[in-house]
């Protein structure tokens, strides 16, 4: 190549260090806004998964509960047959309020042939599932209560105790005896001691009976008050509200019109405890819903002949990042920062439950 056309060739030149300063910051900022938006992105999936699990947990939750308290047993024997007490505060679930509901949550006692429940002993478990024959009877003492402690540890008597254990948290559980339990001891002596029947099933609760484990065995004496939140009996987590208001139907005072329904309808709000034996015992006030929305309280012993006609529940999940931030929870405020993140993260559940009979005599 002759020397004049090499002298005129164009040389290459590189980038320089302002210009590569100045790439790197603008890629910088385009990442930083991508992360940004898949960040905001996440963040309402998160949200919008939690509350659709919420949504899914609690309507199968209310269906189970439903089944459980439409076939519960109610008779007129002079027996305790339900009993929906607060005795004990559950974490912030205290006797306090939120707004202007009570959050204290029920322990619900009843009695039911419910379809979940013990069905076998060791010697039928040893021998073929198609020989098998069950437990004799079907009406098993249920309760559920709420409580604020580990699931995945023993329950102990003492709420303090269970609070303080690792990863403890609200949940659920349910605790069924087997019937030849629920025959022997908790419709039979335990519920004949004692002035009257209206704190029966809180005293049998509150003692011991004999359990058929998941073993097929019996373990005598076993401390109800503690059996009842272990592993085995826990049914769910996250629920940060459980709530369930009955309704009562009583006969009208005076003459009644024709083509007129003989029945009033009182409800005993959350918080009240009571017990349907062979009267209802109510220990509080209970009010009538009147047209305005407003309520007109009336007292106890006016509906004592009456019976149960429906039940309204209520039940609140909060998402696993709520329960996070919960567990979280300091300071002097801790009670509106419990509302607020129930509030962001919680969905509610709400269920009518009919009980279709009067009780039998």
């Amino acid at each position: 190549m002759p020397e004049n056309l090499k002298k005129c060739k164009p040389r290459k030149r590189g980038f320089t260090l302002i210009e590569v300063l100045a790439a790197a910051t603008i890629m910088v900022v385009i990442l930083g806004a991508v992360l940004i938006a898949v960040s905001d992105v996440l963040k309402s999936w998160n949200e919008s998964s939690g509350k659709i699990q919420g949504y899914y947990e609690g309507d199968s939750l209310a269906d189970f509960i439903q089944q459980d308290l439409q076939s519960m047993i109610i008779k007129r024997d002079g027996r305790a047959w339900l009993e929906v007490a607060y005795p004990n505060n559950v974490g912030m679930l205290t006797a306090t309020r939120l707004g202007n509901i009570p959050i204290r949550p029920p322990q619900i006692m009843f009695f039911s042939p419910t379809y979940v429940r013990p069905r076998y002993d060791s010697e039928q478990l040893s021998t073929k599932s198609t020989e098998r024959k069950p437990v004799a009877g079907s009406i098993c003492a249920v309760k559920y209560q709420m409580s604020y402690k580990s699931p995945f540890r023993k329950g102990f008597a003492n709420e303090g105790s269970n609070s303080r254990q690792p990863n403890a948290f609200y949940g659920l559980y349910r605790a069924v005896i087997d019937s030849k339990s629920t025959f022997e001891e908790a419709l039979g002596e335990a519920q004949g001691w004692g002035d009257s029947v209206e704190f029966a099933l809180q005293r049998f609760w509150n003692g011991s009976c004999s359990i058929l484990n998941d073993q097929g065995y019996y373990v005598n004496g076993m401390d109800l008050k503690s059996w009842i939140l272990s592993p085995e009996n826990f049914i769910a987590s996250n629920l940060v509200d459980f709530q369930i208001t009955f309704a009562v139907m009583y006969p009208k005072e005076g003459a009644v019109r024709q083509n007129e329904s003989p029945y009033d309808i009182a409800y005993i709000e959350p918080g009240t405890p009571f017990t349907v034996a062979d009267k209802l015992y109510v220990d509080g006030k209970l009010y009538q819903r009147s047209s305005g929305g407003g309520k007109n309280y009336i007292s106890a012993n006016e509906v004592e002949n009456g019976f149960l006609a429906f039940a309204e529940l209520s039940m609140t999940f909060v998402s696993d990042l709520g329960a996070q931030q919960m567990r979280n929870l300091s300071g002097e405020n801790k009670e509106q920062q419990f509302k607020e993140l129930r509030m962001k993260y919680g969905t509610t559940t709400t269920r009518k439950i009919s009980f279709i009979v009067q009780p039998a005599e």
